[in-house]
């Protein structure tokens, strides 16, 4: 579940941060694995963990912040920096050719959460100035403003002239932020996926229930596009965290920074997974967090480049675990929730379903797999509406969308080698 929506990562409402987390529920998983709760998943967006720094990041060098997660930049991306810009000032950005994908970053310090909104583009605006109108959500990450284009699962990005403002969210002491652009060219194949271990799980990277696991997390990224999925899970050193614990009401995600700060420095670049003991936002227990929607490319230091995943019950159900990582994995390239948990926010996507609050049967304000018509069941509006992998909870089919591969295989990390 992720996202400040404007947008981080739990499971959120549009017009607060998107929280990018979803949320627990105990017991053994029935044959749908549902993960229907009230509103302890309309998560709060989520906020930046670490102190803030002192300074933003000094102006980004673009081949050496990929160096920085391990490998070079691949042919099919070209990485622009624009340099240090003022929060709230206007960006400009010109592509001589058109592209397949445009990824937007800019640095700031660890304790501000950023976002870019107010994206215009040849073909009119992309991201609005809040992020919640429809069409034109926008995502607010801690540490690092992110934003994916087309957002809206779209045709290629003419070239032309693009203009973005990179705002914070509260009173963080944010001055400027070092931004760059990454073009993604070219169609998407493949996407590694570095899975770590937390010792306190008790398991080896060789478990038969870890490469079950493994090879079943490969499928489903399959479904979204990415057929040369690949999972390489690995073991933090004894020490590393065995939770993440959180509080997005706060816009406090030391627990994410201090997964990050577990990482291997030798690790190769990829989506960033961490396997933990137990995910906790606040006074609420949850199944999965994306510190960011979308992740950064060259920043695996920062928690907007976490994805965590509660992974207690991979001994005896690994494929339920893949279930939770494939949704928060979606997230991290770019996707938001098909429908919010109060129904008040949707994808920006037109061929997802939405659910809407008239399918609200119990009149609680929270929309449940159930009530959205899972597994294709009870009649429209609200049949077969929590059929995507991307509703906000868990309980129906895993479906996938052409426009939601589009989304995913726009990201720059869906072209390494």
């Amino acid at each position: 579940m992720r996202a400040f929506i404007l947008g981080l990562a739990l499971l959120g409402c549009a017009a607060d941060p998107d929280p990018h987390g979803d949320p627990a529920q105990d017991g053994a998983p029935d044959g749908a694995w549902t993960l229907d709760q009230g509103a302890a998943d309309a998560a709060p967006d989520a906020a930046p963990d670490a102190a803030p720094d002192a300074e933003p990041d000094a102006e980004p060098d673009a081949q050496s912040d990929a160096a920085h997660d391990g490998g070079p930049v691949p042919p099919a991306v070209e990485v622009i920096a624009l340099g240090a810009h003022p929060l709230d000032t206007p960006i400009d950005l010109t592509l001589a050719e058109p592209a397949d994908g445009l990824l937007l970053q800019a640095r700031g310090p660890a304790g501000a959460v950023l976002g870019v909104v107010d994206a215009f583009g040849p073909q009119g605006r992309l991201i609005g100035p809040t992020g919640a109108e429809p069409g034109f959500r926008a995502a607010f990450n801690p540490g690092v403003a992110v934003a994916l284009l087309p957002s809206g699962g779209g045709p290629a990005l003419p070239a032309g002239d693009y203009r973005f403002r990179v705002a914070a969210l509260g009173a963080a002491a944010v001055d400027t932020v070092a931004v760059e652009a990454w073009v993604r060219r070219g169609p998407a194949q493949a996407v590694r996926v570095n899975a770590w271990l937390t010792p306190a799980l008790g398991l080896a990277v060789d478990d038969p229930a870890v490469e079950l696991f493994a090879a079943a997390l490969a499928g489903r990224l399959g479904a979204f596009g990415l057929p040369d999925a690949q999972v390489r899970v690995g073991l933090l050193a004894e020490g590393a965290p065995a939770q993440a614990r959180m509080d997005g009401l706060r816009r406090d995600f030391g627990g994410l920074a201090e997964l990050a700060a577990a990482r291997p420095a030798q690790a190769p670049p990829g989506l960033e997974l961490y396997l933990v003991e137990d995910i906790v936002d606040g006074a609420n227990r949850i199944n999965g967090f994306a510190g960011g929607l979308p992740t950064p490319v060259g920043h695996a230091d920062r928690p907007a480049a976490v994805v965590a995943v509660r992974a207690v019950l991979l001994p005896d159900f690994p494929a339920a675990v893949a279930d939770f990582a494939q949704h928060e994995l979606g997230h991290a390239l770019g996707l938001f929730h098909t429908t919010e948990p109060f129904g008040d926010a949707h994808d920006p996507l037109e061929d997802t379903a939405e659910c809407p609050q008239a399918c609200d049967a119990d009149g609680d304000g929270v929309l449940l797999a159930r009530e959205c018509g899972a597994q294709g069941m009870g009649a429209p509006p609200c049949q077969g509406a929590s059929d995507n992998v991307m509703f906000w909870t868990l309980g129906g089919q895993r479906a996938v969308t052409a426009s939601q591969r589009r989304v995913v295989g726009a990201h720059p990390l869906t072209a390494l080698p």
